[in-house]
């Protein structure tokens, strides 16, 4: 195996469960070479309770990110209402 292979691989294992996310999730059937070359897909890897763990953050804060969102865009149009009323007086 070259240097270069053998590089990438050390620092792909130590950046794989950091750099798992959302958007790696259109990832899981790339294959990816463990240090003894065979082919791994990221499907191995990923196990059900990590996107279980992702699921339930998103939960979490839907409670607190709902109203924040559904508060701005509330003061958004009142803002552009009053706006428009002032100008067309």
């Amino acid at each position: 195996m070259s240097k270069f292979k053998e590089t990438l691989n050390s620092i792909k294992g130590k950046l794989l469960p950091a750099s798992i996310g959302v958007g790696s999730v259109m990832a899981l059937a790339v294959p990816t070479f463990a240090a003894d070359g065979d082919p791994v897909t990221l499907s191995s890897i990923v196990t059900s309770s990590m996107i279980t763990g992702v699921f339930d953050q998103v939960y979490g804060i839907l409670p607190v990110l709902l109203p924040a969102v559904i508060g701005f865009i509330a003061l958004r149009k009142g803002w552009s209402f009053l706006k428009g009323e002032i100008y067309s007086a």
